[in-house]
């Protein structure tokens, strides 16, 4: 056997508990998930989005229900700082975009017109160990020193790390061998960003590749590189169709760089020409103005339009002027009524605290999949509490999402400052 142990550093609040919710702690099956699912990632792009062998070779490393994993992670040194809403208030008021991003662990509080935090969170700053036991078999160990790095710059730990939250970064790696491309956790100042994430991408793939090609033999054959979506739509979130941008902005508290990438966010997703205004003071969005509406007098013919579904769900709307009335969107199975609201947002948003830089890097990632199953149906669903004397509309259908809208995200994020797209 051997050791890998990596030195993380918290960057984004970390939202993380275990049986107690009131309590925020480290777990290693959290840690260990997250992982897993950066290994599908990538293997995913190596293999082409072919899910029986990504299954196969994710088995190989992580185990299953009938058979334990080759790695044995845990967590140590635990330097941590926690945040308790139970004895401790904070509040938010002015960072709008924050307060957008950090849903649902904000409630309103109308006497003070202000967001207070309402989850336990391992504060920015913390740091913590984990350590990993395996085989000593060197491709491995390859593909797991390529996950943790990309769980660093892709993913994160805990709630909401696709909206910024959990953002983590290696700032020490120990290990018996560690080749020297692995030092590049953190890039020198001068370093170029792109080329930084791409060598080390590059060099993860082979990685993956090599390991995949020891496990499959001769059913493995690696695609083209590069990011050129394939030709069928991936089952899951994958290297096999995704894009990224990178931007860099000035040093500040992570309140402010959460604060920015919720606002380009929101107002992009805000319709200009809208005189309505939302209760912390943004406009109505698009598929409000343009389909949620109709939707509430129930002038909304079926199926519906919306564009910015595909975002993430649950989405939930409110009408003031009808009595606080309330819809979402959720979606079904064809063969199945059973109403479910959760799909997670194919667009991820991490920020990256480089030191020696002076500067933050946020990482707009996309990754393109079947967003909902393929025989599922989307729609507009009126809440069941609906506010008597007010006239409640039926369900009405939504056409399925499609990813028009977070390119166009990128698009607009990589003119508005100067980013880089990686290849």
């Amino acid at each position: 056997m051997q050791r890998l142990a990596f030195r993380l550093q918290v960057v984004t609040p970390l939202f993380l508990s275990g049986a107690d919710q009131q309590v925020a702690e480290l777990r290693p099956p959290s840690i260990r998930g997250a992982l897993r699912f950066w290994f599908r990632a990538m293997m995913g792009g190596v293999v082409g989005g072919d899910v029986q062998k990504v299954r196969q070779l994710e088995a190989s490393t992580w185990g299953t229900t009938d058979a334990a994993s080759q790695l044995r992670i845990r967590v140590c040194d635990q330097k941590l700082q926690t945040f308790d809403p139970t004895s401790m208030k904070d509040y938010e008021k002015q960072r709008k975009g924050l307060i957008y991003l950090s849903f649902p662990y904000l409630e309103y509080e109308k006497e003070l017109k202000s967001q207070r935090w309402n989850r336990p969170y391992i504060k920015p700053k913390s740091s913590f160990t984990v350590t990993i036991r395996l085989p000593s078999d060197d491709a491995l160990r390859a593909v797991v020193e390529g996950t943790v790095w990309l769980m660093a710059h892709f993913g994160g730990l805990g709630g909401r790390t696709r909206r910024g939250f959990g953002s983590v970064v290696v700032d020490q790696m120990q290990s018996d061998r560690l080749k020297p491309s692995f030092l590049l956790y953190q890039p020198d100042p001068h370093a170029d960003l792109k080329d930084y994430f791409e060598e080390n991408l590059k060099v993860i793939r082979e990685a993956f590749a090599t390991f995949a090609q020891q496990k499959l033999g001769s059913h493995f054959s690696a695609p083209a590189s590069g990011t050129s979506p394939t030709s069928v739509m991936p089952q899951f979130p994958s290297f096999a169709d995704w894009r990224t941008v990178l931007i860099e902005v000035l040093d500040s508290g992570w309140k402010e760089i959460m604060d920015l990438s919720g606002m380009k966010l929101r107002h992009f997703r805000e319709d200009p020409s809208s005189t309505a205004r939302m209760r912390w003071g943004g406009q109505r969005t698009f598929d409000y103005m343009n389909a949620v509406n109709h939707f509430f007098s129930g002038s909304l013919s079926s199926p519906a339009r919306l564009d910015y579904d595909v975002f993430g769900l649950p989405i939930q709307y409110q009408s003031s002027s009808r009595g606080r009335a309330k819809v979402s969107l959720q979606w079904h199975y064809q063969n199945d009524d059973k109403l479910q609201d959760r799909r997670a947002s194919p667009l991820i948003i991490r920020p990256l605290k480089f030191n020696g830089r002076g500067k933050w890097c946020i990482a707009f990632h996309l990754f393109r999949s079947e967003f909902l199953p393929k025989d599922a149906i989307e729609c507009l669903v009126p809440a069941t509490d609906w506010p008597s004397g007010v006239s409640k509309p039926s369900a009405v259908d939504v056409q399925v999402a499609r990813f028009t809208k977070v390119n166009a995200f990128l698009d607009q994020i990589k003119k508005d400052y100067s980013g880089v797209e990686l290849l």
